[in-house]
């Protein structure tokens, strides 16, 4: 407990001080030292200077595909996107049922899940709902703090397996529970509150602690399988970047910018990185943090950074493929031969996954984001269009193939993570507590 409390103050300090994060509703802008000169979009630099670093290659997007359910945060330990079939004209939005909205202390950070018709979130207060989309109630509702434990909940989330459902607490906790009635499996005690939401995989629970500790614990019990330690880094972006896995190699991304890959079996260090240059340490206070979940593709991981680094490495030995100078919060989107990123200048930016090179660029209007509610979160593809929410109370409906906007709506409230898809029906969470359907 002591250990819990001493990371939730430090958190709470550094949020004090710094008055950041990745979610600049927060209301403040991050502290930066700087740089000589006049900084320049993407969009506005000399064509002639993009020629080395942009392609006209084509576009090839997977085969639309209908999902069923999902399970867990971005649908799959290797966090690659589908091309989700959905029925939707996207024009009305449905309530489906609601919990605790946000406040100053508390931020709802983690997507639902959605299984057999059944979707399970956590609000603002940490409470776990089961609601029935079938016979539209409320099945069942559980607290997963004590009385005395009941403010600033941030961090953690859900995933889902067989019948049980998984929860990261932000207190210091992973538990088990029943998923037809809540109860309890089992509980166990971490060092730290839990940065992200778990991955599963095999029967194996995995999270990440707000100290940079990757604990790997077996679904039946709780009990610790291995673990994995990180350099412990004093300030960090709230944010839920997930372990990914694929095969035999899971990659962590830490909070300092240095990612691992591991032996999924046993926890041995296969090869290791960092999305930070030396001299970028040594000459500003920027966050080091990679908020975005690495994502497999092929034999390459993508991995995002708030550096201003997405790179792909190669996943066999941790030689790096490409790296571009883009900064990003979000998870790219990845799938076909394309990496669709959210970049902090408020750009929408197409790669090639092959050499990272840029097919096209869209920068977001002003005006629909206005003042510090200018968070774009991690587009997905619906139909063989991107969709994206986000800004202040919008979505956008993107050309994937040239970046075109074909729509723009504005939300009934504020998003509070990516859309989810299951049954060809899209979903949202709101900060308000809402979840909507998107119609």
């Amino acid at each position: 407990m002591r250990n819990i409390i001493k990371y939730s103050l430090l958190f709470l300090i550094f949020l004090f001080f710094t008055g950041c994060g990745t979610r600049e509703f927060f209301g403040f802008e991050e502290k930066k030292i700087p740089l000589p000169g006049k900084r320049v979009s993407i969009l506005k630099a000399d064509v002639s200077k993009l020629e080395d670093i942009s392609t006209d290659s084509k576009i090839v997007l997977g085969k639309i595909t209908e999902n069923q359910n999902w399970e867990q945060t971005f649908n799959s330990p290797t966090h690659l996107s589908l091309n989700f079939s959905v029925i939707s004209n996207f024009s009305k939005f449905n309530k489906i049922t609601s919990g605790s909205k946000e406040n100053k202390e508390s931020k709802i950070l983690s997507q639902p899940i959605l299984q057999n018709n059944i979707i399970y979130f956590m609000d603002g207060k940490s409470n776990i709902f089961s609601y029935d989309l079938n016979n539209r109630r409320v099945v069942w509702k559980k607290k997963i703090t004590s009385n005395r434990e009941n403010n600033h909940n941030m961090g953690g989330g859900i995933a889902i397996a067989k019948n049980k459902l998984f929860v990261n607490s932000p207190y210091g906790e992973v538990l088990s529970l029943n998923k037809d009635d809540g109860s309890l499996f089992w509980r166990k005690k971490t060092s730290s509150p839990l940065r992200s939401t778990p991955t599963l995989v095999e029967n194996r629970v995995l999270s990440l602690t707000v100290d940079n500790r990757l604990l790997v614990l077996d679904a039946n019990n709780g009990e610790l399988i291995w673990s994995h330690e990180g350099i412990f880094n004093n300030t960090s972006i709230i944010s839920e970047p997930k372990v990914a896995v694929e095969q035999n190699i899971l990659v962590v991304p830490y909070s300092n910018g240095d990612y691992f890959a591991l032996n999924f079996a046993n926890g041995i260090e296969l090869w290791r990185g960092s999305t930070v240059d030396i001299e970028q340490t040594k000459t500003s206070n920027t966050f080091n943090d990679i908020d975005a979940s690495p994502v497999f593709i092929n034999n390459s991981v993508i991995i995002a950074s708030a550096t201003g680094k997405i790179i792909s490495v190669d996943k066999r030995n941790g030689s790096k493929n490409w790296t571009r100078d883009l900064s990003t919060n979000q998870t790219p989107l990845v799938n076909g031969n394309s990496i669709y990123v959210i970049s902090n200048n408020k750009e929408i930016i197409n790669l090639d996954t092959k050499n990272g090179k840029i097919r096209w660029i869209t920068k977001i209007d002003e005006e629909l984001s206005k003042h510090y509610l200018n968070i774009w979160y991690s587009p997905i593809l619906v139909n063989n269009k991107l969709f994206i929410v986000g800004g202040d109370k919008k979505f956008i409906l993107l050309n994937p193939y040239n970046g075109k906007i074909e729509k723009i709506k504005s939300l009934p409230s504020l998003p509070a993570s990516s859309p989810f898809v299951a049954k060809s029906k899209i979903y949202l969470n709101m900060r308000n507590g809402d979840i909507i359907s998107i119609e």
